[in-house]
């Protein structure tokens, strides 16, 4: 070590040390001493909630637990403080705390509001908000969905304050416990609820609510839990804050930790943690860097009386590294060089080369280039390092060498020769090619890739990407691949994805993206892990082929398959699947459907008269009309000709009520139907002239549930019924039992 490099040690040493001291005077002050010097101290009253696991539980005060119940006993009692402990819902005891009923709240998340009638001890947990749903709510995607929904929210809770921040105030049910709220939740009573993502997963557990669940994501608030006093109390915030560090130094705080929240939570490192942590390694440092300040003084002595073998042992070292070396003198002769120097020259020795040059060599050819380049170096006195060049070996075959050479000086300072230093990089030389060749192949590429680090942060794309995505490199790179999202892709595609990707393992599957100007595109796409040679992940690849014109064929297709090719509506095959659907439905939940048979009662007239193109117009108002008739769960679809047919799905657990749920919808579209049309008759040459033409409708309406009766003969008793409803004057409805 040189004299500066020690000098720098010992004052980095004596900054440490001073920094060592302040930590230790800081944590060191006995909190008891303290306390005996202020004299008897009072009972505090301090604050738990009702009901908030695993911060806190108990309803009563006799009951109060949790974690930050015993934390408290733990801080107290290193603390010397005497207290009594008051369990209320949330609200109540911060009313309570801010009109001075309650000295200490040992629970409560810090805000900006709140640190104007509070301070705050170092925050003892960190937890993040979360949005809990019901099960298969798919309508609530994000914060951004709960703009017209009914949220609950504990009342004064941080998370009642950001959303009334974020203006939801309209739509929030308050509650006195999160156990209220979830309940609430789960009965139907409400959309959302915004809570502690922890203390929800521990409610939902405590009460085996099972149709609830919180999506993956954070909401956009956080909360830093500590314990708060009136402002202004510094001696007793002083006293917590050296209780929790002594809590902390114990091990104590670890154990309340472990107990309570698992591996439900990762907590902050904090200061203290990290000296602790810190400061033996920094001793361990201060006793070497002394063992070492001696021996650097023992052995400058010996330094003195070891040259000659120092030099005896640079030459073993020259001899038998990896790397070639070798030195000339002013005429560019070799003086000498080490083993592997020899051999590349198709020598066994070193002193086979001394005295020869470049030209007596195997790499003659270059013995030119070699010599110009030595020769500048020498002149000029400035090292020329790390170049490639070619060399030609005994045998024939051209290396590639990446060589050093800087001038070689005497004690005097003055230039005596060269010396050179390379190493054989032909095989590198040979993968940087052929990495060049797949980086021109990855560049020209017909489909998009994507490189991206551990924390899915785009690294590279290439051409095509732009192409696809309309993002230049320059707006991608940095950017979380989420920039191409949309909300059309299932929310379990990308769990599934990084399942398999979070286990080292490929992933292969579908996308719906978005592109830069909003257009939707599909991707099949491939993420791999790349590892190091380790094994460890250090990137992920995404290879993703635009697959949307594939898409739109397939879609195409279905609708062909699946629907009339005049109305769109579903035809009579994705019909009989529906019945299908709906009668195992009915089986599942006790509910009657409902068929209907339509049939209109002149269409063919108005087909004889103005021809089909007309008939055509007034099928697909027909059509419209029944849509609108209609809820969204039901299906309307064409049989063919002016027949429709119309399925009720999951109407009431009583018959009487459900034929008369089904006969008012009957009603309506009787009504609708019988409405006057305005059409367009076209003839050529000659203006589009209008027809007004009245239509009615015969209905036959079946009603079923659960396999009573099976599909075939709800079918042919629904066609039944519509052509009694014909036999009986038309423009009516008729229905007939499903059968037994």
């Amino acid at each position: 070590m040189t004299l500066t490099g020690l000098r720098r040690s010992l004052v980095r040493f004596f900054l440490v040390l001073v920094t060592a001291n302040v930590f230790a005077l800081c944590v060191n002050t006995p909190v008891q001493a303290l306390a005996r010097a202020q004299g008897p101290t009072p009972t505090l009253v301090v604050g738990s909630e009702q009901d908030f696991p695993p911060f806190a539980t108990g309803m009563t005060d006799a009951s109060a637990g949790g974690f930050t119940v015993d934390l408290w006993k733990a801080v107290a009692a290193e603390a010397g403080l005497n207290y009594t402990i008051r369990v209320l819902p949330f609200h109540q005891l911060l009313q309570e705390f801010k009109d001075g009923r309650i000295d200490v709240l040992i629970n409560l998340a810090q805000s900006a509001e709140r640190h104007g009638f509070a301070d705050f001890t170092v925050a003892h947990v960190t937890v993040h908000g979360a949005i809990f749903v019901r099960k298969g709510q798919s309508r609530i995607r994000s914060e951004d969905d709960l703009a017209t929904k009914s949220i609950i929210v504990l009342n004064a809770d941080l998370a009642h304050d950001y959303a009334v921040s974020q203006g939801l105030a309209k739509q929030l049910v308050l509650v006195n416990n999160a156990a209220d709220g979830l309940r609430m939740l789960a009965s139907g009573q409400a959309d959302a609820m915004l809570l502690s993502k922890l203390a929800g997963l521990q409610t939902l557990q405590a009460l085996a609510l099972t149709n609830i669940e919180a999506l993956p994501m954070h909401a956009g608030f956080s909360q830093k839990f500590a314990f708060a006093t009136h402002r202004g109390q510094s001696d007793l915030l002083a006293s917590l804050n050296e209780g929790l560090a002594l809590t902390k130094a114990n091990g104590v705080y670890d154990t309340l930790y472990e107990k309570w929240f698992g591996v439900y939570e990762a907590r902050e490192v904090s200061l203290r943690d990290r000296l602790r942590y810190i400061l033996p390694f920094l001793a361990v440092c201060l006793v070497g860097l002394m063992l070492l300040f001696r021996r650097h003084q023992r052995e400058r002595k010996r330094a003195q009386m070891a040259i000659a073998e120092s030099r005896d042992l640079l030459l073993t070292v020259i001899d038998n590294a990896p790397i070639r070396v070798f030195w000339k003198d002013l005429n560019l002769r070799y003086l000498g060089c080490n083993t592997v120097f020899a051999r590349d020259a198709g020598m066994t020795h070193p002193r086979e080369l001394i005295g020869k040059d470049d030209y007596q060599m195997g790499w003659a050819a270059q013995a030119d280039a070699y010599r110009a380049a030595d020769k500048a170096v020498i002149a000029s006195g400035i090292a020329r390092l790390s170049y490639d060049e070619p060399q030609t070996t005994p045998d024939g075959q051209t290396i590639w060498l990446r060589t050093s050479k800087v001038p070689l000086r005497n004690q005097n300072k003055e230039i005596i020769g060269l010396l050179g230093i390379y190493e054989d990089i032909s095989a590198h030389k040979q993968a940087t090619e052929k990495l060049q060749q797949l980086s021109i192949a990855v560049e020209q590429s017909p489909v998009s890739v994507v490189i991206t680090d551990l924390d899915a942060r785009i690294q590279y794309v290439n051409p095509r990407f732009t192409e696809v995505t309309g993002y230049r490199a320059d707006e991608a790179i940095g950017q979380n691949p989420r920039i191409l999202q949309s909300t059309l892709t299932a929310p379990e595609t990308y769990l599934d994805m990084w399942k398999q990707l979070t286990q080292g393992l490929s992933w292969h599957g579908e996308l719906i993206n978005k592109r830069k100007d909003g257009s939707i595109y599909w991707e099949d796409t491939q993420i791999a892990p790349v590892k190091s040679p380790a094994g460890a992940v250090t990137h992920y690849v995404a290879i993703k082929t635009d697959i949307t014109e594939r898409k739109k064929l397939e879609d195409q297709v279905t609708q062909l398959a699946f629907h009339d090719a005049l109305t769109k509506l579903p035809n009579r095959r994705l019909l009989i699947d529906r019945l299908t659907q709906a009668m195992n439905a009915s089986k599942r939940s006790n509910r009657y459907g409902a068929l209907m048979f339509i049939d209109l009662d002149n269409f063919k007239p108005l087909n004889d008269r103005h021809g089909h193109a007309v008939g055509d117009e007034l099928l697909l108002e027909v059509a419209d009309r029944l849509k609108q008739c209609v809820r969204e769960i039901d299906t309307v679809s064409r049989f063919g000709g002016d027949e429709f047919v119309v399925l009720l799905s999951d109407l009431q657990s009583d018959k009487a009520a459900s034929t008369a749920q089904a006969h008012v919808l009957a009603e309506k579209i009787r009504l609708a139907l019988q409405e006057p049309y305005v059409l367009k008759a076209k003839h050529a040459g000659a203006p589009d002239q209008p027809v007004l033409h009245r239509c009615t409708a015969s209905i036959g309406v079946v009603i079923f549930i659960n396999h009573e009766t099976s599909l075939d003969d709800i079918l042919a008793r629904a066609d039944a019924a519509m052509y009694r409803a014909k036999d009986a004057g038309r423009n009516c409805i008729h229905f007939l039992d499903s059968g037994r």
